[in-house]
């Protein structure tokens, strides 16, 4: 990931600590990298089955990080890149 945060300074680096962490209850990974609009297009499209991705919040407000992020509503076109949704929550 080419683009930096001030959160994620080395994404790289992340993502290889996450698959040796990975790697230590047996789930093997491939380590892949596209560039930012091709890898934005590919994680909005659903092609991942893991990605990284971050968010910050200017308001403080907790709906401002967990409605984006964690709705059904946001999982089809929003930000929620996981696609997660549990209409219960």
């Amino acid at each position: 990931m080419p683009v930096q945060r001030p959160y994620n300074p080395n994404a790289k680096r992340m993502a290889e600590m996450i698959q040796a962490d990975w790697a230590k209850v047996g789930v093997q990974t491939k380590i892949v990298t596209y560039e930012w609009g091709e890898y934005l297009k590919r994680v909005k499209g659903g092609e991942h089955q893991a990605a990284l991705m971050g968010w910050t919040t200017a308001t403080g407000d907790p709906d401002n990080f967990f409605g984006p992020l964690f709705t059904c509503t946001s999982a089809n076109g929003g930000s929620n890149s996981a696609k997660w949704c549990y209409k219960a929550v």
